[in-house]
């Protein structure tokens, strides 16, 4: 099976490897599993919330994170290290102003 994949996309995830020593699989499919996994942890979420007799709320974003950690444990998905999160969190922030900026 094949898959295109955004150039630049694909040079951040080749970059990310080959700091981390991996191949761009590895980095590929653990940024998949992490995908889904969260996917799953929200819409797992809204179900819950819909649902008066499970609902769970969350005080502090503390709290918030700790309950993802906790599920992606439980589900054997390791959680991004702070490092990769303040990149993603990075990159993240510049695909939304590249976004925007677009728009205009």
């Amino acid at each position: 099976m094949q898959t295109e994949i955004d150039g630049k996309l694909l040079e951040e995830v080749r970059r990310i490897a080959e700091e981390q020593k991996r191949s761009e699989r590895e980095v590929m499919e653990d940024a998949l599993r992490y995908f889904l996994a969260s996917r799953a942890f929200f819409e797992g979420a809204a179900a819950r919330r819909e649902n008066d007799s499970e609902r769970r709320r969350v005080g502090t974003m503390k709290e918030f994170f700790v309950e993802i950690e906790r599920w992606q444990r439980e589900r054997g998905v390791e959680p991004l290290s702070d490092e990769e999160a303040m990149e993603f969190a990075v990159e993240e922030l510049h695909a939304m102003r590249r976004e925007r900026k677009a728009g205009r």
